[in-house]
């Protein structure tokens, strides 16, 4: 099964958005004042109550980029891997799909850090991962100036202070005590690339 964890965690991204949505936020978006303004403003998913055309339309909507047949086999696979776990309790289930969720989100979020980062930014992060004392900003700088003696056409408006506050926005690097270190979510984000065999991002 564990060769299957990320399609099943995406698919289970959009099926998390309606259980979710309904079972724990409904009763607070329609109670209180402006209830109105707040329910004519976000789209429920529809009930059970409705036909399967106006949950396709609202599939549509809410995931424009993928075709709802492929969202369908994906909604399926998570139902028969839910069915496998026997889960009896909802408040477990929920539980369940939102910690594949999360898995999805961040995947996601990582795909996006490797189309965006230089590769000496990651060649950073490799080196940041093999010390754990972190280093400083004048060891560091060698990386964005050797990126930036390659290719000075993509560096030219591109400051080491803006590389630097990149990461450390992104949550991969921190600064303490005038020295960089590499976070939990670096390090999550490089062994994201050699479990899935990303390449390693140009410039």
């Amino acid at each position: 099964m564990n060769e299957y964890i990320w399609p099943i965690s995406f698919g289970l991204t959009f099926v998390v958005l309606g259980v979710v949505f309904l079972l724990l936020f409904r009763r607070a978006l329609f109670s209180g004042p402006g209830k109105k303004a707040i329910a004519n403003n976000i789209e429920l998913p529809p009930t059970n109550a409705q036909n399967v055309e106006n949950k396709e339309a609202w599939l549509a909507r809410s995931a424009r980029m993928f075709d709802y047949e492929s969202l369908k086999s994906y909604e399926q696979a998570v139902r028969k891997d839910l069915l496998s776990k026997k889960i009896e309790s909802d408040a477990r289930k929920i539980e369940y799909l939102i910690e594949h969720l999360a898995v999805a989100i961040l995947a996601k979020d990582f795909e996006y850090l490797n189309s965006v980062l230089y590769g000496s930014q990651v060649g950073l992060l490799e080196h940041l991962n093999s010390n754990t004392d972190g280093d400083t900003y004048d060891n560091i700088k060698p990386f964005y100036e050797m990126g930036a003696s390659r290719y000075p056409a993509v560096y030219r408006d591109y400051s080491f202070d803006q590389y630097m506050n990149f990461l450390e926005k992104s949550q991969l690097v921190k600064a303490e005590d005038k020295r960089y270190y590499i976070t939990d979510m670096g390090r999550d984000y490089l062994s994201f690339l050699v479990k899935l065999r990303r390449k390693k991002p140009r410039f």
